[in-house]
Order: structure tokens, then sequence, then C-alpha cells
């Protein structure tokens, strides 16, 4: 296995059906030079650009950089007024390091909607048993963030989005819909500046793990668009899959990582029921779905 460093980006080269392969995480932006060498990432590659506020659960997890100040690196998910979920991989910083943007539509802007907060992060809840490996497919890359204050619920711009009750349900053949703020053309480092979507279909867990050995199907859930035009890229990690639920929408995945260029192969996420338990439990059953 090769890793190569970037600045919040690590490469891993690894075996997949077909041959050797790149994998990343779907963060950050990169500053080595060396990075153009394996293309690495944009945001929701061709996608379509959002409508103000249609996905209000949607947040923007911004890193204090010391060159560039606050600056949007990853996606997040607003699932209680005063706690986040991410990807583990999208924090390895101090909590000071790091705040949230709700309401907002275009990246890196707090002051567009007139309805956008800011929001210091208080304390980061990494899962225990994060391993950033790529050989073993980044198992349980979820995170969860408190925050200094509560987001403002208003339905409208800001709203709770639920998580799905149990693993009985894979989503398999089903069309979700990913977001985010990452580039827009696989390999050319531009980020969106408007929040995209693309609506795609999910693999059954079999499909997923037959495309990508490192996928666990209890931990990963796969979206994959056969024509190779769309998917997750740099700057989605920790955003979400939305999937229909019995006529609900639910967060079922959180965009962890994929192949190098974006597309071409599935993109894999977190398999947010499996985690249900471990959010609870984090949270003191604070969220949606989650017994007092």
């Amino acid at each position: 296995m090769r890793v190569i460093k970037f600045e919040q980006i690590d490469v891993f080269i690894v075996s997949q059906r077909s041959g050797p392969v790149s994998i990343y995480f779907l963060q950050g932006a990169p500053s080595d030079p060396i990075a153009a060498l394996y293309e690495p990432v944009p945001s929701i590659v061709n996608g379509d650009r959002c409508e103000q506020h249609e996905f209000p659960y949607q947040l923007s997890l911004q890193v204090d950089d010391f060159f560039d100040g606050w600056r949007h690196t990853c996606g997040a998910v607003l699932i209680n007024p005063s706690i986040i979920l991410t990807a583990a991989h999208c924090v390895n910083g101090a909590a000071t390091d790091y705040r949230i943007v709700a309401g907002a539509h275009i990246r890196n802007r707090v002051d567009v909607t007139g309805v956008e907060e800011v929001i210091p992060v208080s304390s980061i809840i990494q899962h225990e048993d994060f391993i950033q490996d790529g050989s073993v497919g980044f198992p349980n890359d979820i995170a969860l963030l408190n925050l200094s204050s509560p987001i403002t619920i208003d339905a409208a711009t800001k709203a709770v989005v639920p998580l799905p009750p149990n693993n009985q349900t894979t989503f398999a053949g089903q069309r979700c819909i990913i977001t985010g703020w990452g580039d827009t053309s696989a390999g050319d480092g531009t980020a969106a500046d408007i929040l995209k979507k693309a609506t795609l279909p999910i693999l059954s867990p079999e499909e997923c793990t037959s495309f990508w050995a490192q996928a666990n199907a209890d931990l990963h859930i796969c979206i994959y668009d056969e024509t190779g035009r769309q998917g997750s890229c740099q700057g989605d990690s920790g955003g979400p899959m939305s999937c229909d639920l019995n006529g609900q929408n639910v967060v079922a995945g959180i965009t962890s990582w994929g192949v190098v260029g974006c597309i071409g192969m599935p993109s894999v996420y977190v398999r947010t029921a499996t985690y249900l338990q471990w959010i609870c439990t984090n949270s003191n059953n604070a969220v949606a779905g989650c017994s007092a």
C-alpha cells in the first residue's frame, strides 16, 4: 500500500476487481503539486444546482486555515439543533479549528441568504474504532460534533433530518440524492460555489463489495452511475446521501471515500443505520430514533 500525503487528503493505492486503483477521502483541497499526478477530486461531479434551502439539513463544515482563514472542508448533517453528523476523517484537528455554517447556499459565504448561522464546534467525538487505512476501507468513518450553541430550527431553511431506524433496509436499487459543494468536473480541482445534487442508484451490498474488496456490507453503502458522469468528489465528505423510506426522507449514508477522479467506480458512504446505537449513546439519546 502506498500513501501520499496531501494537505487534508490521503491517497491509498489498493486493489479492486479490475486491478490496482487509487482511492481517497472525498475531502478538502490538495496543496501539494504531486496531487496533480493523481487527479485529486471535485464535489458532486456533473451535478445539478440545488434550489436555495432545498436540503435544509446540509451544513458546511469549515476549518480555520492558517493562510486562507475559514474555508469549506467537508459537508455535515443536522441531526439535532446542537449535534452534527459528519465523517471522522474530516475532523483530525482540535474542536477550536472548526465551525459549522447552517442555512448556507454558496460555499464560503455567510452573508447570502440572510439566514446563515455560524456556530463554533465545542467538542468532537470520532468513532473510537475508526481506521484511516484504505486497505481495509476506512471503517467507522463517522463522527459527532457538539456545537457551542444550538442552530435555530425553522423547517424551511434549517431542519433536522432523521436517520434510518435499523439495518433492515439496504436501499438497493433505490435512487437516492447526494449533495455537496465539491468539485464539479472530475479532476479539475474547481469546487462548486452553489450547492449541487445528483440522483443516483444504490448498489446492493453484494454489488458494492464486488466492486470494492475493501468495502464492508454492514458498514458501507455504495452509489454508482454506470454512465460514468456523476458521483461524489473532493469537498463532499461528511455530507448526506438522502433516501426515501416509507415516504420519509432519511439520511442513509455519509460521504466517505471513492476512486481518484471521482467517477467510473462507486462512491462509498458510511451506512448510518449501522451506527444508530453509537450515535444514540454518544448523544445521550438526543437524536430522533433514540430511546430516552
